[in-house]
This record gives structure tokens, C-alpha cells and sequence, in this order.
């Protein structure tokens, strides 16, 4: 969860989908 609160931008990717969600 923290990775993906670093690269929020980065809302493209699929793995970053999964997690953000």
C-alpha cells in the first residue's frame, strides 16, 4: 500500500489498479 500511495500517478498500471482499488 505504501508503494502505491508514492506513485498514485501511476493509476495506469494494472498492479497499481489492484491495490489502489
Amino acid at each position: 500500500t505504501e508503494e502505491t500511495q508514492d506513485k498514485p500517478q501511476k493509476n495506469d498500471e494494472p498492479n497499481d489498479n489492484c491495490k489502489i482499488t
